[in-house]
């Protein structure tokens, strides 16, 4: 093998193994390392890297008191949240336990929409929570609720 040659092999393998470090396949393989030059994460789009289970940080419920739990995005759309980030019961002229948790994302926002069974008429209906997307990163994305409210209540998921 000629050493030119030689090079070419060896620089392409390096590359190879290199990028291995760089892939986001948003699976906690590998740890963000910002001061790394050659570590670079491209998120998928949110709608896709949304599905899966992620551990919450949030604010919502208080300004002043951060609450934490899991919840996790399933590929058809239903939200699974042992921890109870969404209500369980929604007001109505009594409360009424939820039925359902779904999500949707629209744009830049993730619509988290809770269901209950009407009793009249055995219809479903439902009460949702919009948030707007502030990041979309491999492993993090931050939510935050939509103006006046800006970035004082928020929503941090993490793998």
């Amino acid at each position: 093998m000629k050493p030119a040659s030689f090079l070419i092999l060896i620089a392409s393998i390096s590359g190879l193994l290199a990028c291995k470090d760089c892939e986001c396949n948003c699976e906690p393989k590998y740890e963000y390392d910002p001061t790394n030059p050659k570590y670079i994460c491209k998120a998928p789009e949110v709608a896709k890297n949304l599905i899966g289970s992620w551990k919450y940080e949030t604010n919502i419920d208080s300004a002043s008191r951060i609450r934490t739990g899991y919840i996790t995005f399933d590929s058809t759309n239903r939200v699974l949240d042992p921890d109870s980030l969404f209500e369980n019961t929604l007001d109505g002229a009594s409360l009424r336990p939820v039925i359902a948790k779904e999500y949707r994302i629209n744009s830049n926002q993730l619509e988290v929409n809770l269901y209950v069974n009407y009793p009249r008429d055995g219809k479903r209906v439902g009460q949702g929570w919009r948030f707007v997307i502030k990041q979309n990163e491999c492993s993090r994305i931050r939510l935050e609720l939509p103006p006046p409210t800006n970035d004082r209540f928020y929503l941090t998921l993490t793998r």
